[in-house]
């Protein structure tokens, strides 16, 4: 009796007395239970403008394709993101890499789950962008496999750990470099050890940024290799195209 009467006075003060929450990006405090304050969502830079048809990036144009996509073939059938890669998601995708706010998984995965089911990609299941063990421990985590997993508890599709992996350490992926220094500085970095698995499936890859597209280029590479039916990519952000290498 005395613990189902605190529980109704509970109920009342969280009624009468909301819990306090703050802005992701401004830290007002908010008494909602959104992630952003009015003025912020304003700001986001939703990637709702025209798109290339193919790789989901924001173009300036009204072509269906952007020129890099345009009569050429990709690994990945196709790509979409929720943001394009400015202030502030920058820095909020930063603060989730670098600076251990592993929280903003859950808030940067709202969209991009939106984006899924505005696309409606079937998929068997679900990977992300591995990390080589050594960064993993370095960092403490990894933040594409911390978007996944916020991203199938959404929307209960599976996750696989245990297709690709990262088989050896390579320099810092800049967003300023160019598309052929990304893949030169990724050749021979990825494995898909779990073969049968991804024969005949359709797969998402989820991932933080897609710059120049060439670390899941390489990924689904090796997965159409591995006889993957279709590959889908979905990232919480993407770089305009033609504006990957004036970043800084």
């Amino acid at each position: 009796m005395k613990n189902a009467l605190s529980k109704k006075l509970n109920n009342i003060i969280n009624f009468l007395f909301p819990l306090k929450h703050t802005c992701n990006v401004c830290g007002r405090e908010i008494f909602s239970g959104e992630y952003f304050c009015d003025d912020c969502i304003k700001d986001l830079p939703v990637n709702d403008k025209v798109i290339c048809s193919h790789c989901g990036r924001r173009v300036f144009n009204n072509e269906e394709y952007c020129n890099s996509c345009n009569g050429r073939e990709t690994y990945f059938d196709r790509a979409r993101s929720a943001y394009v890669y400015a202030h502030p998601i920058d820095k909020l995708i930063g603060g989730l890499k670098y600076h251990g706010k592993r929280y903003l998984a859950n808030v940067l995965i709202e969209r991009v789950v939106a984006v899924y089911y505005q696309n409606l990609f079937a998929a068997d299941f679900v990977i992300y962008t591995p990390m080589s063990e050594e960064r993993r421990r370095e960092r403490g985590y990894n933040q594409a496999e911390l978007l996944a997993r916020a991203f199938c508890e959404k929307t209960k599709l599976e996750l696989r750990g245990d297709i690709v992996i990262k088989t050896k350490e390579t320099q810092r992926q800049a967003v300023t470099q160019s598309a052929k220094e990304r893949k030169s500085n990724l050749q021979g970095s990825f494995s898909v050890v779990n073969k049968k698995e991804v024969e005949g499936k359709n797969i998402i890859l989820i991932d933080d940024v897609m710059t120049t597209g060439a670390t899941v280029e390489l990924i689904c590479e090796k997965l159409k290799r591995a006889k993957a039916n279709k590959i889908f990519v979905l990232v919480v952000a993407s770089v305009s195209k033609g504006e990957e290498g004036k970043l800084r």
